[in-house]
């Protein structure tokens, strides 16, 4: 058995109680470190700022959901996934992705002006790179909780979680404004990319398997029409 064909029946009950110790400690700090964040960047930034970040992340969480997510989820549904399944999960979903990113780009500018919120196209053009970059980075985080190594899920967090806190910090003391959030943002996702990458042994292959890319479509088309809704 190689470090890619990890089976469920070979882990051990000690692997377990690590894996669910991680995930507590991943979800307890984040949501620590999110928080304390949080309310740094709200006492350096004016409510007004806040609302139009807010308004833009509904755009980056209707991507995620409707395009990301259903085929993440489709992929780790599957009884069995093979490295093919996570090599047509990765194209799709960076394929998407792209274009989901690609298509708010052009689009910021008509949305500020529909709108009338000033700086919407800046925090949508800031958002497309947080778009493009989780479509890199989705797939390895579905291996990773797909062989239960929480341990590196919790690692990519809490560094990606600190890194870009503290650069939106920077920036919001700065002076920035919306770009502080923003740099947040994509500085996360960057971290994110770059931690899961290096901290996931499996990489996608070039060629895609087709049989696999219908399987997933199949499935995720449900998922993304309850991400729709």
């Amino acid at each position: 058995m190689t470090g890619l064909q990890l089976r469920h029946e070979n882990i051990k009950p000690r692997s377990i109680v690590s894996g669910v110790i991680w995930s507590a400690l991943d979800s307890a700090v984040g949501q620590a470190l999110t928080l304390a964040i949080y309310m740094i960047m709200a006492r350096l930034l004016s409510p007004q700022i806040l609302g139009i970040v807010a308004t833009g992340a509904l755009a980056l969480e209707f991507c995620r959901a409707v395009l990301i997510e259903s085929i993440a989820i489709a992929v780790q549904a599957r009884a069995e996934p093979k490295d093919e399944d996570y090599t047509a999960s990765f194209w799709l979903i960076a394929g998407l992705s792209l274009f989901a990113a690609l298509a708010l780009f052009a689009s910021s500018g008509a949305i500020e002006r529909f709108s009338g919120l000033s700086d919407i196209a800046i925090v949508l053009k800031g958002f497309c790179i947080v778009v493009a970059v989780q479509g890199l980075s989705r797939t390895h985080e579905a291996w990773l909780m797909r062989n239960q190594l929480f341990r590196s899920l919790a690692i990519r967090s809490l560094s990606s979680i600190s890194v870009g806190g503290a650069v939106g910090i920077g920036l919001a003391i700065q002076g920035y404004g919306v770009v502080a959030l923003v740099g947040q943002l994509v500085s996360t996702s960057l971290i994110s990319l770059v931690s899961l990458w290096i901290l996931t042994p499996w990489r996608p292959r070039l060629r895609v398997s087709r049989q696999a890319v219908v399987e997933l479509l199949s499935y995720a088309r449900y998922v993304a029409l309850t991400g729709i809704t």
